[in-house]
């Protein structure tokens, strides 16, 4: 297997996760990829969905959580399973637009649709919205902080481990032309959700602060 694409998703199944799953398939060669949707906290139509592409779809696999479990820990239950040589995470709020999208992606150890600089860790850093990551580098450093819990900053302290370990991270966005639309915390900005996502990501800025400033 060469691909493996997690999606971590939190209801809203007919708004994001349906358009995302079936852009991938629209536009992807699936022949050696595979598609990993960590479900956590669902009590929408997520499961009977998920369900249903199970019959029709044998490069779907699922990975249930009755409970919320945030972002990186539901992330990361879909990556232990993963079986692919280069790794997607990729958010249920985004829609593929075009064809040849993986290969792009494909470009080193992080290959980054968008990267911002970190005034923490005074590093660029992929956002994790779209990132594909080789396995080797999950081996070396292991997976995402669970500690954001919700989530936030997990990629920033993420990227900033793979540098320091000699892992590049590639902006195979810079252009602006990559075939990808993205809602932007669309799970995160729904308070009935998640309450106060502006609090929790500022008070999980702190703890990263608290890792990289003396």
């Amino acid at each position: 297997m060469k691909y493996s694409i997690v999606i971590p998703t939190y209801n809203h199944c007919e708004t994001y996760l349906k358009p995302c799953i079936e852009s991938i398939v629209k536009y992807t060669d699936m022949r050696d990829v595979e598609i990993i949707v960590s479900a956590n906290g669902c009590v929408d139509n997520t499961r009977q969905y998920l369900d249903y592409l199970q019959t029709i779809m044998p490069n779907l696999v699922v990975v249930w959580h009755n409970d919320p479990l945030g972002f990186a820990a539901a992330t990361n239950r879909g990556i232990r399973i993963c079986k692919g040589e280069k790794i997607v995470l990729l958010n249920n709020d985004t829609v593929i637009l075009g064809p040849n999208w993986l290969e792009r992606l494909d470009a080193g150890d992080i290959g980054a649709v968008l990267t911002q600089y970190s005034e923490i860790t005074k590093r660029q850093f992929a956002i994790f919205f779209c990132v594909m990551i080789d396995h080797a580098v999950f081996t070396k450093i292991g997976l995402l902080n669970e500690e954001y819990g919700i989530g936030g900053c997990e990629d920033i302290e993420f990227c900033a481990k793979a540098e320091e370990a000699g892992f590049k991270i590639v902006d195979v966005g810079y252009k602006g032309d990559f075939p990808i639309y993205h809602k932007a915390e669309g799970t995160m900005l729904d308070t009935n959700l998640v309450k106060d996502w502006a609090s929790i990501f500022a008070q999980n800025e702190v703890h990263l602060a608290k890792k990289y400033r003396v």
